[in-house]
């Protein structure tokens, strides 16, 4: 790139800038911590004194600052920088009468949830993007300051993390399908890891990762785009049969491959009484070329999903996972995935273990009977008003689409058909995390679903 050596208004942007960073300690909690990071003095403007007039030393300093910046969060600098102006200008439009947690709720709930107006935030909404909600959060919370600010080093970054969080867990942890937003445990984790990447330009890339997430997962529309790109990269390594993690050990476990995933049932033996105890999960593995990743479901949240109540985190576990001929491995993600403890799996090739599965004389006791349920995947059409599914009998379900807006988007692939516990029967539409009780016909009818011999 080349500088024009003459031309102020590009000098005066990196001067107006670097102040910017040095008075709101966007990137440093205190003077002295950026003092560090640049390796000289900066009390009164010293980043922007720093090269004198040179347009090519003030740029460098900030495209140093820019790399570090980037480094820690993926955000660009320059753009936050923009963004966090632009905001500063539309808080002189806000009355400060009106900002309460309603306030920052339903701003949340406009740009990542279902839409919604309120009335109290329509004097935002026309002229801030998306980009500028996690600042105008943070400012509203009197988190950031002013970009005129002169308050100087930053009193207690703990705290501001802690009301963030806390704000968080009052908004993205509703009209989700589990309690708690995975992303909100991830940062929560990363912050407990490290500490000291805790500034106020983290902040922002917290409230933004935070809030992406929560807009992907937010609506049924945004889920069934998360479970379109998750097929994608979903995969079914060779897995299948007995694993056990020590050598000799009365208790193992054995993969089941099913339609959309694994059954991962751990047996544990005992062969004084002849009987097998054993807990059922389900599990879906993901790779590409970057990551890899295993959702393990315990058998108790079958019953939260199919009744549209958020499941608790305890029953979900996201894990990394590698295999390497006969070794598998799990590492889990965060601390919230410890629940599942099993991390490392030997194939066992001896056909004793296989045996004694497939020996009828021995009793089988699941440890979660109540939970217990056969998904029959069966989709039979797809027509301009019904959904089409059969019943397992040598007729169908027919579900009108007037049911729910979404089921305009059901298509074949996705994981539609009967599931059944031992007292209620569900028609599951697993991608959209939408179910239907038709235990009985009374059931049925209040839903419009029906009975029929063919599809017309």
């Amino acid at each position: 790139m080349e500088y024009n050596l003459t031309d102020n208004k590009q000098l005066n942007e990196v001067l107006d800038d670097l102040r910017l960073i040095e008075r709101t300690r966007l990137l440093c909690n205190t003077r002295a911590d950026l003092e560090r990071m640049v390796g000289f003095k900066v009390c009164g403007n010293g980043l922007a004194r720093m090269g004198g007039q040179s347009l090519f030393m003030k740029d460098a300093i900030f495209r140093e600052l820019a790399h570090i910046a980037k480094t820690n969060t993926e955000l660009d600098l320059k753009t936050v920088i923009d963004s966090y102006q632009e905001t500063c200008k539309m808080m002189e439009l806000i009355p400060r009468k009106l900002v309460n947690e309603d306030f920052l709720l339903h701003l949340i709930d406009h740009y990542f949830g279902e839409e919604n107006d309120y009335n109290d935030i329509s004097c935002i909404t026309k002229r801030a993007e998306i980009r500028h909600i996690p600042i105008l959060l943070l400012m509203l919370m009197r988190i950031l300051p002013k970009t005129t600010t002169k308050s100087g080093d930053v009193k207690d970054i703990g705290n501001d993390y802690k009301r963030l969080f806390a704000l968080m867990r009052k908004t993205v942890n509703t009209n989700i399908p589990m309690q708690m937003l995975p992303a909100l445990l991830e940062m929560e984790e990363e912050v407990r890891r490290q500490p000291s990447i805790m500034c106020r330009f983290h902040l922002i890339y917290t409230t933004a990762y935070i809030l992406s997430a929560y807009g992907r997962i937010s609506t049924r529309e945004g889920v069934i785009q998360i479970n379109d790109n998750l097929s994608k990269v979903q995969t079914f390594p060779d897995i299948e049969g007995i694993w056990t993690e020590e050598a000799s050990s009365t208790m193992f476990w054995q993969f089941v491959t099913v339609a959309n995933g694994f059954r991962l049932i751990h047996y544990c033996l005992n062969n004084e009484k002849k009987q097998l105890s054993f807990t059922e999960y389900f599990v879906r593995f993901y790779q590409d070329d970057k990551y890899t990743l295993a959702i393990v479901v315990h058998p108790k949240a079958i019953r939260y999903l199919v009744t549209s109540t958020p499941t608790p985190n305890k029953y979900f576990a996201y894990l990394r996972w590698n295999q390497q001929n006969d070794e598998l491995t799990f590492i889990p993600i965060s601390e919230d995935d410890k629940w599942f403890t099993l991390r490392r799996l030997k194939r066992n090739n001896q056909k004793l273990l296989q045996q004694v599965v497939d020996d009828k004389r021995y009793e089988r006791l699941n440890n979660f009977s109540s939970d217990a349920y056969t998904f029959n995947q069966d989709l039979a059409a797809i027509t301009e008003q019904d959904i089409f599914i059969h019943t397992g009998e040598g007729d169908y379900f027919k579900v009108p689409k007037s049911l729910d807006k979404v089921l305009e988007l059901v298509h074949f692939g996705m994981n539609i058909g009967v599931l059944k516990f031992k007292d209620t029967t569900f028609i599951g539409f697993d991608d959209l995390n939408l179910f239907y009780d038709i235990s009985d016909e009374e059931k049925r009818k209040e839903k419009g679903i029906c009975v029929v011999q063919q599809i017309e």
